[in-house]
């Protein structure tokens, strides 16, 4: 019978900085043949964009979380795809606001339908030292993201005093007591190759009925012509000071630019090309975010270049 393929959960909350995590653990795996799972919560994939498809084979799922009824389904069947795929690993990176409580019923079903083609290898959370504390306190996804994590990276150390630095530790201790957590920035692992073998812990080790859970939701602005630089980054400092995520790529009159913004950090750099010009909003369901950015749009740009979705 065939050998089982290595299955890997990368996880962690918008921003965290899962994907550069990602990108530099991959050296890792060497020449052995995997296959990526991109889960984007919103309607149109940002993050697969970020990997090189000549080295990998990529299947994106995106508009909701791979770990919800509405992308269950569809998350299911790219594992059963793959169970056939002359490949050794399978590397699947969450939506930003995956709930993992689901996870064992989820692969569960999946090596039920696959007949065991999986071996699960662990559950990688990468945490923003900056926020952590904040969003795990008021998400249940994120508390989740900890307390089923088998290891975390606790990312941008490097913008915490070390005082905050170890309140932090504490914070994620108390939620997940058995997992190793490292410290580290630009979410470089030390010894990236330990990760392959992680140790898995099958139990959640805290309660979390108390924690309330804001309802996320999300838009897409498309962009129907090249907009200046500058209105580009007014859009964005509005757009995040009343949202969770904005990411996208944008062409404007300097050519394409790669936004990535959360909170407190508003990231753009130059971008080759992508075939839509669009900016992905997650927020919380109760702001009425939507409707002020249709005015932004009009505002900024007149009545014709913003369309929303």
């Amino acid at each position: 019978m065939e050998s089982s393929k290595n299955l890997y959960i990368v996880t962690g909350f918008l921003g965290s900085g899962k994907t550069t995590f990602l990108n530099r653990w991959l050296e890792s795996f060497e020449n052995r043949p995997i296959a990526l799972v991109i889960n984007e919560f919103g309607a149109v994939d940002v993050d697969g964009a970020l990997f090189d498809p000549s080295r990998f084979d990529i299947a994106k799922i995106s508009n909701g979380s791979i770990l919800c009824s509405c992308r269950s389904d569809r998350f299911i069947e790219v594992m059963e795809s793959l169970a056939k795929a002359s490949v050794t690993d399978v590397i699947v990176e969450t939506s930003g606001i995956s709930d993992i409580s689901i996870l064992g019923k989820v692969l569960g079903t999946i090596n039920q339908l696959t007949k065991d083609a999986y071996c699960y290898k662990g559950l990688i959370t990468v945490a923003d030292c900056t926020r952590i504390r904040k969003t795990a306190s008021v998400s249940l996804p994120v508390k989740s993201q900890l307390a089923y994590a088998d290891y975390i990276l606790l990312n941008k150390t490097d913008l915490c005093t070390e005082e905050e630095t170890e309140e932090v530790l504490s914070f994620i201790r108390r939620i997940n007591p058995l997992c190793p957590i490292e410290k580290t920035y630009y979410g470089i692992a030390k010894n990236p190759k330990k990760l392959l073998d992680l140790e898995v812990f099958r139990k959640l080790p805290v309660n979390m009925k108390d924690v309330v859970s804001p309802w996320p939701d999300k838009f897409t602005c498309f962009f129907q012509r090249k907009i200046s630089v500058d209105r580009l980054e007014a859009l964005v400092d509005f757009l995040i000071s009343h949202a969770l995520r904005v990411k996208g790529f944008v062409d404007t009159d300097e050519g394409f630019r790669f936004v990535d913004a959360v909170p407190g950090s508003v990231k753009t750099s130059e971008y080759k090309f992508h075939d839509f010009s669009f900016l992905t909003v997650i927020y919380e369901h109760e702001t009425p975010l939507k409707l002020l950015t249709k005015k932004k749009g009009v505002d900024l740009f007149g009545p014709e270049i913003l369309k929303i979705e």
